[in-house]
């Protein structure tokens, strides 16, 4: 499991930028800033413990596991 800190997470979606497509070894699709700029607002509001994970659409799906619950927000790219 990834450090869950914050500013620990904070840091990572920014990593998601660098992503480039099939990042994933399939289809990928590269994160969208705009995306990243939503997780990055978000993440601090949700507080400590939350995971970001790259998904292949070009989101950010955030995760909290814990008192066995799963916990899980999606931020998608906007249709254009």
């Amino acid at each position: 499991m990834s450090e869950v800190s914050t500013a620990t997470q904070l840091k990572r979606v920014q990593g998601f930028s660098e992503l480039k497509p099939g990042w994933d070894s399939y289809d990928a699709l590269p994160i969208d800033p705009e995306v990243i700029e939503q997780a990055k607002r978000l993440l601090p509001r949700l507080g400590w413990g939350w995971v970001a994970v790259p998904t292949a659409s070009g989101g950010i799906q955030l995760e909290r596991h814990c008192f066995g619950l799963d916990m899980e927000l999606s931020i998608e790219p906007s249709v254009k």
